[in-house]
């Protein structure tokens, strides 16, 4: 199923280029391709399918949350009601059942997160609102995973870091 996954958002990036929408911003951030191996990679790495729930933050085209979906229920937050469709549709393309792979349609910040046991974020900009709603709202055993190493949590604990196809990658936990 992953390279099924891989193939629908090679072909979709096409229609984007084609459209100048492969990056965008969006109402609250910034919209850009993830790379689908380096997430397949590292969630093998991390065990996610040891967790129960995963909840991607800003989750763009989907693309994260589809395979996230092959290890654990995973659930994408997104405001922009196009990039929800985009992976809704692929979702739907390839038969992935809607209570393994679901996208919730608004702002991160005023959505409850703590029913997940871990989130991942690919920060385009500093994160306190972000930080201080995780602190209150993250169970002690929940993780989060930043993407990049620009903008990191100023007062939680880096438990590990991955290196995964040239990206960098640290877990966090409160």
């Amino acid at each position: 199923m992953f390279s099924r996954i891989k193939q629908e958002y090679i072909r979709l990036y096409g229609e984007f280029i084609a459209d100048r929408k492969l990056a965008r911003p969006t109402k609250v951030g910034y919209y850009g391709a993830a790379s689908s191996d380096a997430a397949h990679d590292l969630f093998r790495k991390i065990k996610l399918d040891d967790f129960k729930s995963f909840a991607d933050l800003g989750s763009g085209d989907g693309k994260i949350v589809l395979i996230a979906s092959l290890f654990t229920k995973a659930a994408g937050i997104e405001i922009d009601q196009e990039l929800i469709r985009t992976g809704e549709k692929i979702r739907d393309k390839l038969k992935i059942d809607k209570t393994k792979a679901c996208f919730i349609e608004g702002d991160y910040l005023d959505i409850d997160l703590s029913g997940y046991d871990i989130l991942f974020v690919n920060p385009d900009n500093p994160m306190y609102e972000l930080e201080k709603k995780l602190r209150r709202e993250m169970k002690k055993e929940a993780r989060l995973i930043i993407a990049g190493k620009l903008y990191k949590p100023l007062n939680m604990k880096l438990e590990n870091e991955y290196k995964v196809d040239g990206m960098q990658f640290g877990v966090y936990q409160t």
